[in-house]
């Protein structure tokens, strides 16, 4: 860049800098501001839909059980709550459903089934008060296991390497 084009860039942002802080521009700006920021209360005060992911943890699950699908890791839920309340979900980490199977694993059939009725009371637990839920999905889960005959010994090697 030759050194009258660096001058011609100067004076232009020169030209700029004088024309955004006049006494106009800047009383602009501060309203510009405070109704951004009345629309943004309205906006969040209106009832809104959206879809959020909780995370799912299986627990109890005994070490002779072998599980022979993937459940997965999150529901996806879609909830109606007014703006401000959705914005919390974003904001706080949401807690996961916690499923206690210790009981379902002691019976022979292989397989544990979690109905549309108990998701739904969990989700329920885990949302807020305000909050509808919609939809969520998966709304059933099979979960097929097997129970192992045999042990897993940890194998420790007892040599040294050179």
């Amino acid at each position: 860049m030759s050194a009258s084009h660096r001058i011609w860039v100067r004076k232009q942002l020169k030209k700029v800098k004088a024309f955004f802080f006049t006494k106009d521009v800047l009383t602009f700006l501060v309203f510009l501001f405070i109704s951004t920021s009345f629309w943004f209360v309205h906006a969040l005060d209106r009832p809104r839909e959206t879809k959020i992911n909780i995370p799912f943890v299986i627990e109890g699950i005994p070490a002779d059980v072998q599980l022979l699908n993937k459940l997965p890791e999150t529901l996806e839920v879609k909830v109606r709550d007014k703006g401000k309340n959705l914005f919390r979900y974003g904001k706080n980490k949401i807690r996961p459903i916690r499923l206690e199977l210790t009981e379902e694993f002691n019976q022979d059939e292989g397989i544990v089934r979690l109905s549309k009725e108990l998701l739904q009371q969990k989700v329920l637990a885990t949302l807020n008060a305000t909050s509808e839920l919609l939809k969520f999905a998966p709304d059933t889960m099979l979960l097929l296991y097997t129970h192992q005959h045999q042990k897993e010994v940890p194998v420790v090697m007892s040599a040294v390497l050179q």
